[in-house]
């Protein structure tokens, strides 16, 4: 801050950059002492959070105070952005309309201990009892480290396979259920297709009665 630098402090690679200003800082007979007062400076005045520069002695010989940018000091560190994952997510339903819930996958421990249909990564083969009967659409659920794009397909289990882990749940149930976010995006998003898909239904059927007359 004082000398305006636009590196990240605690970065290995400006180190270096920074040791010959501590050292000319505490060039004085007094070392210890002026090393004790910029310690105490730093933590009770130039802090690194809401530095209050009217009250601090070295404003006048300040870099970033000069420039009016004190609060953009000490730079921080640019975050990566976030790693991309994709998800088929699978919407299974039974004769009762209920949906099949489950633990989450290896790879979603995030998640742990609630319940989101059957999932598998986008490089990783579907379980074996699902069968995939059509694609539904997309969703996107971000994180701070990472973006999940789901796939969410219809599917149906195979009675010829073992199920996956989970059961079905009435949805009427989900709001006493530990259901993440993740999962209700899934269910709506089947939702909104089976609305859209009845309604384009109910139309053909309409139009398919309305015969022209002759």
């Amino acid at each position: 801050r004082l000398t305006a630098m636009h590196v990240y402090p605690r970065a290995k690679g400006n180190r270096a950059r920074l040791w010959p200003l501590a050292r000319a800082l505490a060039a004085h007979p007094r070392a210890g002492d002026v090393n004790q007062a910029l310690m105490e400076l730093g933590a009770t005045v130039c802090a690194p959070q809401s530095p209050q520069c009217l009250l601090c002695p070295a404003r006048a010989a300040c870099g970033a105070h000069a420039r009016g940018e004190a609060e953009r000091y000490p730079m921080k560190p640019a975050r990566p952005p976030p790693r991309v994952e994709r998800w088929p997510a699978y919407v299974l339903r039974d004769a009762l309309g209920r949906v099949f819930l489950g633990p989450p996958p290896t790879g979603l421990s995030r998640w742990a201990g609630m319940l989101l249909p059957p999932m598998h990564t986008d490089d990783a083969p579907a379980p074996a009892a699902v069968r995939r009967e059509r694609t539904l659409g997309s969703a996107v659920h971000v994180l701070t480290h990472a973006r999940m794009e789901r796939t969410v397909v219809l599917a149906a289990l195979e009675p010829a396979q073992p199920a996956p882990p989970g059961d079905f749940v009435a949805e009427a149930d989900l709001r006493s259920l530990a259901v993440p976010i993740v999962t209700r995006v899934v269910l709506e998003l089947a939702q909104g297709s089976a609305g859209a898909e009845s309604t384009a239904a109910a139309s053909a059927r309409k139009n398919a009665s309305i015969r022209p007359r002759m």
